[in-house]
């Protein structure tokens, strides 16, 4: 019987749940006879080919130079070397860099303007022993080694992912402190003879020293012990290693002892043996000359990174609250593992591509060839370049596909069984009654029958007319997509014919979600197995859905081609079958690892991901550590290049505790979300209780969420050209500050802000509260508040005051920004001026991409662009528009723009194109705005203001606004009660003529019992005035009512409006989380009866639910597949029986 390390955790809720063608290349399709999907992937084989200049060649090493920091290092013990393109690498034609290559002393070295590679002549495979690269790094010359992450190199120290695992032993991520990339070894267990071999390469023959880096941490009521596990060399068990205890799971140490070697490539490893007691973690493993220190890893300090999504930590550690009865404001939630990707501050990186697969002529992959000591990577060096870099990988790997031009305006999404019906006659007409847009509609998993998980029908009963549904929402502006699941029941009536495309019997998943049944998945590594997935998607196409959710969470679906990576080649697939349609191909979907083994680092890593993701980043709560989380995710993420990141806005889960279909969570956390939503690649407003809709919420959230929202939309022509800046430079959409601003020691430990585009920097608010403090560290230059005008100068640290209304969002002099005019979709008012917001101050341009908006014809030269520059000059403002460069089909003949010049004084004059010309100016926002009408495609405009000049202004005060009673009245009919409201100024600066009112609803009647004007009101101070409040006396009693208070001031110039509203009180947070003291027995097997006790599990089974992992694969949450049978439950102790 196989035993295994089993995971239990209790949780105290109730839960439920690019295209990568070049021009000009015809290739095969890899088709089955009957499918009727084409999944071929055209490749063109010749850009994968290095220019024959750049090539270096030294025995059985090959180098060859791509760019100044990017040199392929390839070592082949045959001397053959490969040329054709890989899942991650289609492009080594980037030109040709300058270089020399020079051999003296049994050395070759390889010289360009930004590195110096040295490699030691008939060395064997790369190592630290024998290659160096040297570079400049902020001014000093910089020697380091390369590390091979998946490969095991001689001398080198050797990660936990680039062993081969058996027996049960697979990577896990659940402690810190581990070196490897991946994560560690874990599930080393007796039974299954559970092993771990690194193929080590390039050793000399003879005696050798192995270092083994582990951590053992289990024990009984003795403590901790020291453990026994085997060494096995070339498959052979040489030796019994003693692990002593270390001081916790966290704490890892090393053993070392001597081996012999056979010269080249040996096989070392670790095996749980009989008599071993194994059950311990191993982190790396190295081989090194007998006698000498062991090798240590180089010094890495990665910069951002990326996560498959939020689900293993949200449906595994879940999240904790302080002791007592706190708020659900108070609780923190587990954040995901992070894995690196190509930045690092120490300058340099090798992306490791020799395991990855090979694409092959009829358009589908294949594995590499077994060689022997066969290494293959590519190194990045680039100091403090890391734009440059990024525009490498982008280069190298293929670029991201541009989304659809309305996927950068609003979405909602609600996993709820919504019908047709709700959608045309309540939630479409509540957008546009509140004048919300609305742009795509995201159905979950609800539309399907005859399952609701996993069907591939429509359900009649929610869409009785699916195609009048969709034409209807075409009509209303809106695309939609559906969610889907990588599985299909056993009994739908779509399967027959699924299983004839595939040929192959699909495989059966017995912890599918159909409920009283099992389905069938999918392994899409098989052409014909794909062919039948996609053929169930291609109906729903037809009818006018746009693209595809794919939320591979829970189903037992495969990608098990060796060298990919599971979640690139699915969410490839769905890009390529619509771009060989004529669609942009993309998915929204996880990227960086599977479902499987959600926290894994893949050998083919994350690196081709970008190509044809929309990364979703799963399940979370509704905590504000989680938002403070993805404020930076998606600027980390720029570090595998993936430009598109889209979180749940307002989280799915919302505020613990889970409360499916109540009152919604705290109105400041869902109003700050959906500021941060508006400045990242997309915002999708979703959750699974409650709509995250702006009219759910009380004033004033109600008001700002909706305000921020139109403020998206007007967005979408600054997003979509910073979306297709980043197709063609590599640079993304979020940036992080160290893109811009290298040098600056700030750039580095601000996590929470982030550029969006290269002049507007965004410190979104992740704290709780009508009013927060925030410290904001503002590059070099002058920045202007997007919101109240105010200006900072950088570099310098700020702490600002932020009320509920404003986010620290800024614009740099000489910042363009183009936006679209108030609309309920993209595309509604096409005649509409663009309107250019310009900060004047410094020389700024900034170049307008616009195009069909959707199909491919972007990827043939069917796009344009319009080039916007400002710069004074003497007196002078100026902004000129450019003619516009490039044709595609649907073009407007002529332009209008509205030219807004923010924060300067009222001008003498305006001309246009030397004419003297109308305008306008708002003296409150210091606004001057000029229209430009009638502008043909070949002409250009220039705009010149004189007698302006720019406004630096102070930041305006911020005053808080309360009502007592915070909670609405509810009194007899007649009856009255008095009411007070105060006002706290947290400053900076005075509140001038404050003035306050109160309303109620229809019927009642308030009168002031002191003054309501409160006056100038200094920084720091405080004043109340109350109110005398009357029930209607004709009503039944009680009568209950929200009163609603209004502020209004002026404050550095500018008029400000503030409004509190009684609200019912928050609900307090879940008992204390659950807490497993232990379990019995440790290691259970198949049918074993455990026992768990602690404490916090709940009475009765409804209180809680079970979380079981084996390894990797995690029963339980958010659905209950584990099929267990549970004989005791109560509060410190459950007793249940697995499945044999």
């Amino acid at each position: 019987m196989r035993r295994c390390r089993l995971a239990v955790v209790v949780v105290s809720i109730l839960v439920v749940g690019v295209p990568l063608a070049f021009a000009g290349v015809a290739l095969s399709a890899a088709d089955s006879p009957t499918s009727p999907v084409d999944l071929a992937t055209p490749v063109n084989f010749g850009a994968a080919v290095a220019f024959h200049q750049t090539t270096v060649i030294a025995g059985n090493a090959r180098f060859q130079v791509l760019g100044n920091g990017l040199i392929r290092m390839e070592y082949s013990p045959t001397g053959s070397f490969e040329d054709a393109p890989t899942v991650n690498v289609l492009n080594r034609r980037l030109g040709l860099p300058r270089y020399r290559a020079t051999t003296s002393g049994g050395w070759l070295t390889i010289s360009t303007a930004t590195a110096t590679l040295r490699y030691r002549l008939g060395s064997g495979p790369f190592g630290p022993n024998n290659t160096s690269v040297q570079f400049d790094d902020a001014g000093a010359a910089t020697t380091v080694s390369t590390q091979w992450q998946n490969e095991c190199p001689f001398d080198q120290v050797c990660d936990a992912g680039a062993a081969a695992l058996t027996g049960g032993a697979n990577i896990q991520t659940d402690h810190t402190g581990h070196q490897s990339v991946a994560g560690f070894i874990a599930n080393l267990g007796q039974a299954s003879q559970a092993a771990a071999t690194w193929s080590v390469l390039g050793a000399p023959a003879g005696q050798a020293t192995v270092t083994l880096r582990y951590a053992n941490y289990i024990g009984a009521l003795g403590g901790p012990a020291p453990r026994t596990i085997d060494l096995t060399v070339n498959g052979s068990d040489v030796k019994t290693l003693t692990l002593p205890a270390t001081t916790s799971w966290d704490g890892w140490s090393t053993v070392s002892t001597n081996i012999n070697l056979n010269a080249g490539t040996n096989a070392v490893g670790i095996l749980c043996a009989a008599g071993d007691s194994c059950t311990v973690n191993v982190d790396t493993l190295s081989v090194a000359p007998a006698g000498a220190p062991a090798p240590t890893p180089p010094a890495m300090t990665y910069l951002g990174g990326y996560t498959r999504g939020f689900d293993t930590a949200t449906y595994g550690p879940g999240y904790r609250c302080p002791a007592g009865t706190p708020t659900a404001a108070q609780c923190t939630a587990a954040e995901p593992n992070m894995h690196p990707g190509l930045l690092d501050r120490e300058g340099y990186r090798l992306l490791d591509d020799t395991q990855s697969a090979l694409w092959t002529s009829n358009g589908w992959v294949s594995p590499r060839p077994a060689n022997g000591d066969v290494q293959d990577g590519y190194l990045f060096v680039y100091g403090h370049d890391y734009a440059q870099a990024l525009e490498d990988l982008n280069r190298l790997t293929g670029p991201s596909p541009l989304l659809p031009e309305y996927t950068f305006g609003v979405w909602f999404s609600r996993y709820f069984a919504y019908s047709a019906s709700d959608y045309e006659n309540s939630l479409i007409p509540a957008f546009r009654a509140n004048r919300v847009p609305l742009d795509t509609l995201s159905v979950d998993t609800d539309w399907k029958s005859p399952n609701a998980w996993d069907g591939w029908e429509w359900n009649p009963t929610l869409f009785p007319d699916p195609q009048g549904f969709l034409t209807w929402a075409a009509q209303q502006g809106i695309h939609v997509t559906l969610n889907v699941h990588a599985s299909i029941a056993d009994n739908d009536p779509k399967l027959p014919a699924t299983q004839a495309i595939a040929g192959t019997p699909l495989s059966d998943y017995s912890s599918c979600f159909t409920p009283g049944g099992t389905c069938k998945v999918w392994d899409w590594s098989s052409v014909p197995q794909a062919e039948s997935y996609f053929a169930l998607h291609q109906p729903f196409e037809s009818q006018g859905v746009s693209f595809w959710w794919l939320d591979w969470c829970c189903d037992g679906s495969t990608a098990s081609n060796q060298g990919v990576t599971p979640d690139s080649w699915i969410n490839h697939l769905y890009a390529q079958e619509l771009l060989n349609k004529g669609e942009r191909g993309f998915v929204l979907s996880r990227v960086g690892s599977s479902f499987q083994n959600p926290d894994e680092v893949y050998p083919a890593g994350p690196w081709s991901g970008h190509t044809s993701a929309l990364a979703f980043t799963g399940d979370t709560w509704g905590t504000w550590n989680t938002l403070a989380f993805q404020v930076h995710l998606s600027a980390d993420e720029a570090s595998i290049d993936q430009p598109y990141v889209s979180d749940d806005i307002g989280s799915f889960l919302g505020q613990p505790p889970y409360r499916p279909n109540t009152a919604p969570d705290d109105p400041d956390i869902y109003a700050r979300w959906v500021q941060l939503g508006d400045f990242q690649p997309i915002l999708r407003l979703h959750s699974s209780h409650g709509n995250r809709l702006p009219w759910d919420f009380p004033q004033p959230a109600n008001g700002i969420a909706a305000n921020f929202l139109r403020l998206r939309e007007a967005l979408v022509p600054y997003t979509y050209t910073l979306a297709a800046q980043t197709v063609s430079t590599g640079l993304p959409i979020t940036r992080p500050l160290y893109l811009d601003y290298p040098d600056q020691s700030p750039a580095y430990t601000s996590p929470n802000e982030y550029l969006y585009g290269p002049d507007v920097l965004v410190a979104p608010v992740t704290t709780p509260g009508t009013v927060s403090t925030e410290s904001v560290w503002f590059p070099p230059g002058r920045w202007t508040d997007w919101f109240t005008g105010a200006t900072f100068t950088g570099p310098s640290t700020r702490t600002l005051t932020v009320p509920l209304d404003r986010m620290p969002v800024f614009v740099k002099d000489g910042g363009i920004i183009p936006e679209q005019a108030p609309m309920s979709h993209v595309g509604a008012r096409p005649d509409a001026p663009t309107i250019l917001r310009v900060y004047p101050g410094a020389r700024g341009a900034f170049s307008l991409y616009q195009d069909a908006g959707t199909g491919t014809g972007y990827l043939h030269g069917q796009d344009s662009r319009t080039s916007i520059v400002t710069w004074s000059a003497g007196h002078a403002i100026n902004v000129a528009i450019g003619p516009v460069e490039g044709r595609y089909p649907g073009q407007p003949s002529a332009r209008s723009f509205l030219v807004e010049l923010a924060r300067i004084t009222a001008p003498d004059r305006v001309r246009v194109g030397g004419h003297v010309a109308a305008w306008t100016y708002d003296p409150a926002t210091h606004t001057l705005t000029v229209r430009i009408s009638g502008l043909g495609l070949s002409e250009s405009a220039r705009v010149t203001v004189t007698g302006s000049r720019p406004i630096s202004s102070p930041e305006p005060a911020a005053v808080q606004l309360a009502i007592d009673p915070s909670t609405p009245l509810s009194l007899p009919a007649g009856a009255s009660t008095t009411v007070t409201t105060t006002e706290n100024n947290d400053g900076p600066g005075t509140a001038r003529t404050a003035t306050v009112s109160l309303t109620a609803p229809s019927g009642w009647t308030v009168t002031p019992s002191s003054p309501v004007s409160a006056g100038d009101l200094a920084d720091g101070a405080s004043r109340s005035q109350s109110w005398t409040v009357t029930a209607p006396s004709g009503a039944t009693s009680p009568v209950a009512g929200a009163l609603t208070a209004r502020l209004t001031y002026l404050s550095a110039g500018r008029a400000e409006t503030v409004t509190a509203t009684q609200q019912a009180p928050p609900q307090p947070a879940p008992l204390p989380p659950p807490v497993i003291a232990a379990t019995s027995p440790a290691n259970p097997a198949p049918g074993d009866t455990v026992t768990l006790t602690g404490q916090n599990f709940g009475a009765t089974q409804g209180s809680s639910y079970l979380t079981l992992a084996q390894g990797n694969t995690s029963w339980g949450a958010p659905y209950d597949g584990a099929k267990l049978t549970i004989t005791n439950w109560s509060d410190t102790s459950i007793t249940f029986q697995l499945p044999p």
